[in-house]
């Protein structure tokens, strides 16, 4: 068991190892606005490597996370409830290359069909999906998103 101890400026480390002494960055005290600002590149883990599945890809923010990431080169998976893959996303058919944009129809409430969606996926052999980004949201009929059932008036 490891017990940490801030003192001064150095975070120790007890243990049944031997201590260990880590040194802490200085303190500084500035007006409100003033701080020094660090700049940093842009960072974005998306690209060609990575394989998305996007969950509520039609509208929103889910829509534009399936934009942005295929405009980083992403290969991305956008699901829909509807039964016809809805014209926000099959636009996206024509802007770029055959494999990089696929579909997959999901009832989020239906087991079966997510078990549908999970085998269709694996027929696909694109490989482990890099990231879920999970947009979709669902309640049960007499539920809310806090688990208590809704009130009806």
């Amino acid at each position: 068991m490891s017990r940490f101890t801030a003192s001064g400026s150095a975070l120790s480390s007890t243990s049944e190892s031997p201590e260990t002494t880590i040194p802490l960055p200085a303190t500084i005290a500035v007006q409100p606005g003033t701080s020094p600002v660090e700049t940093q590149g842009k960072v974005n883990p998306i690209n060609s490597s990575c394989i998305v599945s996007v969950v509520g890809a039609t509208r929103g923010i889910g829509l534009e996370f399936v934009k942005q990431c295929l405009q980083n080169g992403a290969t991305v998976i956008a699901t829909h409830r509807s039964d016809d893959v809805p014209s926000t996303i099959q636009a996206f058919e024509s802007d770029y290359p055959e494999n990089q944009i696929h579909f997959l129809q999901i009832d989020l409430t239906s087991e079966s069909s997510i078990q549908n969606v999970a085998s269709a996926y694996q027929s696909m052999k694109l490989g482990p999906l890099t990231c879920i980004i999970h947009i979709a949201g669902m309640y049960l009929p007499g539920t809310s998103f806090d688990g208590t059932a809704r009130k009806k008036y």
